[in-house]
């Protein structure tokens, strides 16, 4: 049995909300770019992550995992960690939840 966690709109890291977009919008601006996510913020000190919900569930659900390790790093740490740090701790993450049977839904 699958435990399916429904993304809200928003989270908070730190006491700072991030706004998390998988709608149209954000897919075409993804898809444009040719990637599957982003993380990033706003002039305004807004936070966001944008996740590609028109993959497969297993790569929305890495991506989704990469995407909040990049907001952990940016607003945490300041962009010290490398991609590549990254990277390995969210792959980590990602197979930990698979093999809890956890996965992200829009």
């Amino acid at each position: 049995m699958r435990h399916e966690i429904k993304l809200p709109k928003r989270i908070q890291v730190a006491g700072l909300m991030v706004n998390i977009k998988t709608g149209d919008r954000a897919v075409k601006e993804l898809q444009e770019q040719k990637v599957f996510g982003t993380c990033g913020y706003t002039d305004r000190e807004r936070y966001f992550i944008k996740a590609d919900s028109t993959v497969g569930s297993r790569k929305f659900n890495e991506t989704v995992c990469h995407e909040f390790f990049e907001a952990i790093n940016t607003i945490y740490l300041d962009n010290e960690l490398r991609h590549r740090h990254i990277t390995a701790m969210a792959r980590g993450f990602h197979q930990i939840l698979e093999q809890l049977k956890v996965r992200f839904v829009k």
